[in-house]
């Protein structure tokens, strides 16, 4: 099902787009992320349409590192240009894989933040699309503030999703080798299935930011915050909070971003029963309503 979704996206926005991706990790203030395309060719996916298509990429980060986005580029295709470009944040999550030994895939879990009081502050044409007439636009966004992304609260990656009146973001094509990709590949989603990875290809996206550690004002990662086991476990977990870290409250979420768990007390008894086995997602949220995710596995054998 999933390669038969890949395909026909690629046959319907066209192929042969390269791609050419650049990563600056913090060694300097700098943190910036480039992806654009290299080619005359266009490809793209849909983020709009009657089943609620959309689609992210994944903003890799470090535990101790906080990214302070001041701008941001995107690369979408639609025969009238765009009214409006906003931006959707998610946290981590694994896919619950259909076949026996295939390996989960990083996907975009639950909504952390939107970002939606922006505006579009110029765009330049950079190709033509004629199967369905699209004008591919790199358009410059304006933020009303900073975007400040912070490692500990996540697990290594965020998404960023375009919520946008443009039909389609324009990707890399480098099926074969994945060159252009900035930790994981675009991911796709809808109404009608869930999020899953187009592989080897990437959103075209540009990315302003400084990242900066906050180890030297003693602010905890969640390696450093919280204790749980233990894990893999069959009837329940136990969280163990450090001095400095106050857990308010935990939600268990499975594969598919339900929530299927809430606690608000006794947590070092967070019963597992009546699960299925799997990989699920626990958030725990302190005093502040920060939240730290971890990966839990729940086996009953």
């Amino acid at each position: 099902m999933k390669n038969a979704l890949l395909f026909t996206t690629l046959l319907m926005l066209g192929c042969n787009v390269s791609g050419i991706a650049s990563w600056m990790m913090p060694g300097s203030d700098s943190c910036n992320v480039v992806v654009i395309n290299d080619t005359e060719e266009q490809n793209g996916i849909f983020i709009t349409g009657t089943s609620g298509q959309k689609a992210a990429v994944d903003i890799p980060i470090a535990s101790d590192i906080q990214m302070t986005i001041t701008g941001i580029k995107v690369t979408l295709s639609s025969m009238n240009p765009p009214t409006y470009v906003h931006f959707r944040f998610y946290n981590d999550t694994l896919t619950n894989p259909e076949e026996p030994g295939e390996i989960p895939q990083e996907i975009p879990g639950a909504v952390m933040f939107d970002v939606t009081a922006t505006e579009i502050d110029t765009f330049v044409v950079v190709g033509y699309e004629p199967m369905h007439q699209f004008y591919v636009r790199n358009l410059t966004i304006t933020l009303p503030e900073p975007i400040i992304l912070k490692g500990n609260l996540v697990q290594g990656h965020y998404w960023m999703g375009v919520i946008a009146d443009a039909n389609a973001w324009a990707t890399t094509a480098h099926f074969d080798t994945g060159a252009g990709v900035v930790g994981e590949s675009v991911a796709m989603g809808s109404d009608n299935f869930e999020w899953f990875q187009m592989i080897n290809i990437e959103g075209l996206y540009e990315i302003t930011a400084e990242c900066s550690s906050f180890v030297s004002v003693r602010e905890p990662s969640p390696l450093e915050a919280i204790s749980i086991y233990p894990n893999p476990a069959r009837d329940y977990i136990s969280v163990i909070e450090n001095s400095f870290y106050t857990v308010k409250k935990a939600e268990l979420y499975n594969l598919s971003g339900q929530k299927v768990r809430e606690y608000t007390s006794d947590f070092k008894t967070l019963s597992l029963s009546e699960l299925e086995d799997g990989v699920y997602m626990l958030s725990i949220f302190d005093s502040n309503n920060n939240v730290i995710n971890r990966k839990i596995v729940r086996a009953s054998r």
